[in-house]
This record gives structure tokens, C-alpha cells and sequence, in this order.
């Protein structure tokens, strides 16, 4: 790469310029929107179309554009649904029902990650309550994320901790009487990890159903704030109005694993905080499962390889087939507008230059049907210039040079009105304001 371009490709990397060019681009669209001047108006026009398809051209060239399952493929995962258990010791069926909310959940975690395009379906084979899931194409750390997230049931639970804790493991006990032992990792002040065995309560307080908004602290990472529902804030009063304040604990156990234990300082209700999650990404993980919690535990059973909806040579036979008609109509537009047929193939070009630019800036994925879409504007674009072009031929027989028609405003394009001289004569006794000679009267005869 020369030195120029790699000059420009340095710049356009770095976000500062990226972030004053669109400062700059924001400012000369609304310099375009306040003005009143043509010449002014079509200058900033110009500068601002010119930037914004800079931008668009470096994208596509950086990033290039994303494919869906219907043209690039994708993986496969298959997930098996295994069922609860109930007080009695038996599972608990799923229904259809169960069933289609998990895939309601499974699409909503994915589609917090920016995950397009994907295909989640329940099926069942051998009696086995499965769920197929398909992504599009992506590198083996994005399936192993995305696999990750969609088997993580995110089973949130707020347990109590003994309040004689620190004396019973003293003691070497293992078991208690309506608690069950845990083991929480957590960092001490040198930032080593350390173990401490806790007794937390078997019965439920709160569970993952009583959240209502959960979203990571901006300002303190890996601290997430927790919102509960108005059943879940009378439940979290009525655990930690009965605690000792300042001495008993309360751990956070997700998926079994005791994520925070910490000392309850005050009377909890609505609102509260889970910290840390000091771990690259965890807490940003866990508020994606915490907003979308499932109440059954996903097994991981396969995943494979799907093709392309549509094969490689019909693939590439689309590609040529698009061509040749873009040529097609571009040679119509010069032979029959000729310099105007230029312009609009420029038009055409920006046009289609911005949109593949802005699906490659935001990251949508192109599919059969955006392919369509893209199609269908651009035949739009080719219609309007069309009828734009032929008016311009009717101005120019009508008042020739264009010069003379372009800058004439719409009070000197109108005819003068003409005046016709209109003789009494010709006109019926009835329209001369209906006045009639008086019949001559003779004078009386003596």
C-alpha cells in the first residue's frame, strides 16, 4: 500500500476524525436546511453527499457487508429443553406453550448481542423436546459466545445466609437443617482469590421472575443495577426488614453459583446492585440472561453446517444476471438522455453507494429479500429520473434554450394577457347592459 493510502486508511481509523467529520457533516446539512441561496444550498449539498459517500466507500472496503443464511450460511445448534422437577420428585411435562416462550427468550438474549437474522424453532424428535437455532455465518470465538449465551439459563436466586455462618463452619459442619452449603470465590483486598464456605437458606426468596430491568452501571464496571417488580420489592423488604443490619448477609446465587454475599447494610426494597463481576464482559453477560431468564435448563446436544438457501452457482448467476441489466439500463440512459443519462448514473451510483455504506457501517446483514429491496429502490430512482428527464424535453420545446426556460420564474412563463376590441355592433341587444332605445312618440293631433 502507497504512502498515501495508507495515510488515508490511518485516518479513517481513528476515531477522533471520524467522530469531527461527522460533527462537520452535521453541520453542513443543517447549513443546507437554514439556507435560502440556490448557489449555497447546492454547495453544501454537494459537500455533504461527497463526505457521507466517503464514508460509506471506506466502510465497504474495511468492513465489508454482512450475508445472511440465505446467501452465506450459517451454524446450527441444536438444544435439548429438560424439564423441571417438582416437589414430588417427578418432571414436570413442558407444553407447546413453554416451548414457544423459550424461543421468545432464546431470540430476545440474541438479539441484545446485535444479532441478526436468526432462525429459532422448536421440534421434537424421539421424545425429546428440542430447540433448532441458526445463525449466519461467523468466527468460531462468535459461535462459541453466542453458544454460551443461549445455554445459560440465568437462574437469579436471593437466599439468606445463616446468620451463625462463620460459627458453624468453624465447627466443621457440613450439613444444616433447612440450608444447603456453597462455596463463594471471591477477591480479597491483595486481589487474590479466596474460598469461604457459606449455609444459605433452601427456600426461595426472590427468583430471576421477580426482576423487572436490569443494565450494567456505567459509571462502576462490574456493578449491575437490579430494578424488581412490586411483588419482588415487597419480598426483598420483607427478607431484609427481619435481618440483623450490618451483620447478616445475603448471597445472589446464579445458576447455582454465588456471585456476591454481601453484608446487608440496609432495609432493600425495589432497587439494588449485584458487584463483582470483574471479569472481562461478565456483567454485561449477566444483564443480557437476567432481562431474558429461562425456567429450564438448556442442554447443548449438536451443531452443523448449513448452506446457503440458494447454491453457489445460482449465487453467482444472480450476481451476473444484476449486472447485466445495471449495464443495460445504464447504456438506455446515455443513448436516449445522453448528458442527462450521466447525471442520473451518478445519482444512481450515490444512491446505492449510501445504502450499502450505511448496512455496512450499522452492521445489517444482506439478504435475498434486502437484495430485493435494494432492486426496488433503484428501479425507483431510474423511473423518477425518467419522468423527470421528459418534462425537461416538454419545457425545452416549449420555450427552447434552456437557459431562457431555467431561470425563468413561473409569472414570466405565463402568457400575457391580450385585450380583443369588442364592436357594440356585434354584440346581441341583450349584453348591452340591457338599456333599449324608447319607441318615438308623435305629438297629439288637435
Amino acid at each position: 500500500m502507497s504512502a498515501p493510502l495508507a495515510f488515508i486508511y490511518d485516518l479513517f481509523n481513528n476515531p477522533l476524525f471520524i467522530f469531527i467529520g461527522g460533527l462537520v457533516l452535521l453541520g453542513v446539512f443543517f447549513w443546507y436546511l437554514g439556507s435560502d441561496q440556490d448557489k449555497v444550498k447546492r454547495n453544501a449539498g454537494t459537500i455533504f453527499i461527497i463526505g457521507i459517500a466517503s464514508f460509506s466507500l471506506f466502510s465497504l472496503f474495511q468492513q465489508g457487508l454482512k450475508y445472511g443464511i440465505d446467501i452465506a450460511g450459517g451454524v446450527s445448534f441444536t438444544l435439548s429443553v429438560e424439564p423441571n422437577i417438582g416437589d414430588d420428585g417427578k418432571p414436570i411435562p413442558l407444553t407447546d406453550q413453554a416451548m414457544e416462550q423459550a424461543c421468545v427468550i432464546l431470540t430476545d438474549r440474541l438479539n441484545s448481542t446485535g444479532a441478526n437474522d436468526v432462525i429459532i424453532r422448536p421440534k421434537k424428535k424421539d421424545n425429546l423436546n428440542l430447540i433448532e437455532v441458526q445463525i449466519p455465518a461467523a468466527d468460531p470465538a462468535k459461535r462459541e459466545e453466542t453458544k454460551a449465551i443461549l445455554t445459560k439459563v440465568a437462574k437469579l436466586q436471593i437466599l439468606p445466609v445463616h446468620p451463625r455462618n462463620n460459627e458453624l463452619v468453624a465447627e466443621g459442619r457440613i450439613r444444616v437443617p433447612g440450608y444447603r452449603m456453597y462455596e463463594y470465590t471471591f477477591k480479597n483486598g491483595k486481589g487474590e482469590d479466596v474460598t469461604e464456605k457459606i449455609f444459605l437458606e433452601k427456600r426461595e426468596s426472590l427468583t430471576g421472575r421477580d426482576i423487572v430491568r436490569a443494565g450494567v452501571d456505567l459509571a462502576r464496571p462490574g456493578h449491575v443495577n437490579v430494578t424488581l417488580s412490586n411483588e419482588g420489592a415487597d419480598k426483598m423488604y420483607n427478607l431484609t426488614s427481619r435481618m440483623q443490619l450490618g451483620h447478616d448477609r445475603m448471597a445472589i446465587v446464579l445458576d447455582d453459583v454465588v456471585k456476591s454475599a454481601p453484608t446487608v447494610q440496609a432495609i432493600l426494597s425495589k432497587s439494588f446492585e449485584i458487584s463483582g463481576l470483574d471479569a472481562p464482559g461478565e456483567a454485561e453477560a449477566l444483564t443480557k440472561v437476567l432481562s431474558n431468564p429461562l425456567t429450564n435448563k438448556l442442554n447443548f446436544e449438536s451443531a452443523s453446517e448449513i448452506s446457503a438457501s440458494l447454491g453457489h452457482t445460482a449465487l453467482l448467476q444472480g450476481e451476473y444476471a444484476g449486472i447485466t441489466g445495471l449495464i443495460l439500463c445504464f447504456i438506455m440512459m446515455i443513448i436516449y438522455y445522453r448528458f442527462a443519462g450521466l447525471v442520473a448514473i451518478m445519482g444512481l451510483t450515490i444512491n446505492a453507494l449510501l445504502l450499502l455504506g450505511a448496512m455496512s457501517i450499522f452492521g445489517f446483514e444482506l439478504t435475498l429479500p434486502g437484495i430485493a429491496g435494494i432492486v426496488l429502490t433503484l428501479g425507483v430512482a431510474v423511473d423518477s429520473n425518467v419522468l423527470i428527464y421528459e418534462r425537461l424535453r416538454e419545457e425545452k420545446r416549449k420555450w427552447g434554450a434552456p437557459s431562457a426556460w431555467l431561470s425563468a420564474t413561473p409569472l414570466t412563463r405565463r402568457s400575457p394577457p391580450s385585450l380583443t376590441p369588442i364592436s357594440p355592433r356585434s354584440l346581441p341587444p341583450s349584453s348591452c347592459t340591457g338599456w333599449q332605445p324608447a319607441p318615438s312618440r308623435g305629438l297629439p293631433s288637435r
